[in-house]
């Protein structure tokens, strides 16, 4: 399950064939992080990946995000799909909008995928 900040997110994932939802913002709410854990045990496999915008107020958000699902749902596989620093860089200063599907099936997801 792929946690995104927009609905442009949603919609460009979703054209790559990749589910996931969006919290319309870069910071996840309590009541947000209630769903998201419960989407999560019933149809993500215990496993949730955060996709915030790759900037600073992204990758911030992304922390606090996985902070918080870290002491919620300990039992949850939480996973960064990419950060400023991650990948070599690479993605820096992009959104999951602007990401090939491409970049998607080849790069990131394998990422996700290993460990």
């Amino acid at each position: 399950m792929i946690v995104v900040e927009g609905f442009n997110d949603v919609l460009a994932l979703d054209h790559a064939g990749i589910p996931a939802v969006a919290i319309c913002s870069n910071r996840i709410s309590q009541e947000q992080s209630a769903k998201v854990i419960r989407f999560a045990k019933n149809f993500g496999e215990g496993r949730i990946s955060l996709m915030f915008d790759c900037e600073n107020t992204g990758d911030d958000g992304a922390k606090e995000a996985l902070w918080l699902f870290a002491e919620s749902a300990p039992d949850l596989d939480v996973r960064l799909v990419w950060s400023q620093a991650m990948h070599g860089g690479k993605f820096a200063g992009r959104e999951p909008e602007s990401v090939s599907s491409e970049e998607l099936h080849s790069f990131l997801l394998p990422a996700l995928r290993k460990g």
